[in-house]
């Protein structure tokens, strides 16, 4: 866990766009799962609107929009229920 405290922001941000965006195996989603969801919960607010301003640029359009129409909150709840259910496919 200290591991992820000193990690920098891009460090973090990579982690989280690669577990939302590549198409890895399913085996190392299951094995990535519990670092990439404590990574984001560890960020801050500050981190965390950086990495919603990256999330928005590999969304596409329609997506983006709705994104972008969440609130702060919401935005986290999507990027978890997201992260959670990536487990599962």
């Amino acid at each position: 866990m200290q591991r992820l405290q000193r990690q920098s922001f891009d460090d973090k941000a990579n982690l989280i766009l690669e577990y939302l965006f590549d198409t890895t195996s399913k085996a190392i989603k299951i094995e990535q799962h519990a670092d990439v969801l404590a990574t984001f919960e560890q960020m801050d607010m500050v981190e965390k609107y950086q990495l919603f301003f990256l999330i928005q640029r590999f969304l596409p359009e329609q997506a983006r929009l709705f994104f972008a129409a969440e609130n702060y909150q919401q935005k986290i709840e999507t990027i978890v229920e997201v992260i959670d259910g990536i487990k599962y496919i």
